[in-house]
């Protein structure tokens, strides 16, 4: 009877073990699923972070008015990364500061645009633009709020940089699109700044350097004794200030029988003459006109370069010299426009260096084939 009893404890020993053990392992289940739950909270509060980090980021990026910052919203079928393939999607940018962004160069990330609020009346802008891999070619063209080109992009530089310089007529908004140039699709990183400062508004509506000064505007008083140093198209001898070959006698009327004053007649009180006549004119073949298509100024040398649309078809060489126009018409020079040709890149096209500091709408020139006395450059 003893044994028997002795062998019923043993077995009711092993079963409180047994339950003790059973009771720990299910325990010891419950707190590692308790553990899983836990680490899957955290990769969602993980994701809903990133989330909220990436959205944060692309609203900082695109400015005011969420995707696009423009105020239109992201089409849902939109699968441009960015949302700013198109104007109406343009990021809202400020002027004058640095931008980094990331153009893909595929189907769905073809351009990037970008929309700046031009504060003042008029004034010169300046966009910057360098990207990290040299194999790509991106351009830069900037356009008004109605979606005008007011400004193209430059051709292949020689470095993986370009820069668009123009004079603006007036203030207000203006778009910034940068893609893949023409032929390429490849993208690349890139750091974009547009710099501006405008005039102030009730500045005046222009920059000084790119109107024709005073004298400009009165050349028959104000250039005449300098202007007839320079010898007549065909040679020919310079008539002295106030006479000589050519003027009218004392109290008589000008060459010509043109009465003072009178249309084709010097004007009066002007020394020698009008200026009329001493600068080659439109159609002579030893000095051919041309338009500028690009300007911008050089961070290099600090001087003006300017595309012309004139090349080895027209005769020009390198060291060709030139000279801007003043105004859409007319043959007087522009002050300081002065300019010599750098590259002959093909029989239409050119590349030339002035130290004007800004071309503005006197985008029109003479290319002097046959040397004038020079003006300086």
């Amino acid at each position: 009877m003893r044994r028997l009893f002795t062998a019923l404890g043993y077995c009711g020993l092993v079963a409180v073990v047994g339950c003790a053990g059973l009771t720990s392992a299910t325990s010891g289940v419950k707190d590692a699923q308790s553990g899983v739950k836990d680490a899957q909270a955290g990769v969602k509060d993980g994701e809903a972070s990133v989330k909220e980090g990436t959205a944060d980021t692309k609203a900082r990026a695109g400015g005011a008015g969420g995707p696009g910052g423009g105020g239109a919203p992201c089409p849902k079928d939109n699968k441009d990364p960015d949302c700013d393939g198109a104007r109406t999607l343009a990021r809202v940018c400020p002027a004058n500061e640095i931008m980094n962004d990331e153009l893909l160069g595929v189907k769905d990330d073809k351009a990037d645009w970008r929309k700046f609020d031009l504060q003042g009346r008029a004034g010169l802008v300046k966009v910057k633009i360098r990207w990290d891999d040299p194999k790509a070619e991106l351009s830069i063209d900037l356009f008004d709020a109605f979606g005008a080109n007011v400004a193209g992009s430059p051709g292949k530089q020689p470095q993986p940089e370009k820069k668009l310089l123009q004079q603006l007529e007036s203030g207000g908004i203006y778009y910034l699109r940068v893609q893949p140039a023409a032929g390429t699709s490849l993208g690349t990183v890139y750091t974009v700044m547009l710099e501006w400062k405008g005039n102030p508004p009730g500045a005046g509506g222009g920059q000084a350097a790119a109107s024709p000064s005073p004298q400009r505007a009165a050349p028959a008083a104000a250039e005449a004794p300098a202007a007839a140093q320079v010898p007549p198209p065909g040679g020919g001898q310079v008539p002295p200030p106030g006479g000589g070959v050519g003027a009218p006698p004392a109290g008589g009327a000008p060459p010509g029988g043109a009465a003072s004053g009178a249309p084709g007649g010097a004007a009066p009180g002007a020394p020698g003459g009008a200026v009329a006549g001493i600068y080659p004119v439109a159609g002579d073949p030893d000095h051919p006109r041309c338009k500028v298509v690009q300007s911008f100024r050089d961070d290099a040398d600090g001087r003006m370069t300017l595309y012309l649309d004139r090349g080895a078809g027209a005769g020009i060489k390198v060291g060709t010299l030139g000279t801007l126009l003043t105004g859409k018409e007319g043959d007087v020079p522009l002050d300081g426009g002065e300019f010599k040709v750098v590259k002959v890149v093909d029989a239409q096209k050119s590349i030339a260096k002035s130290s004007i500091s800004a071309v503005g709408k006197n985008t029109r020139a003479r290319i002097d084939l046959v040397p004038l006395p020079p003006r300086g450059y």
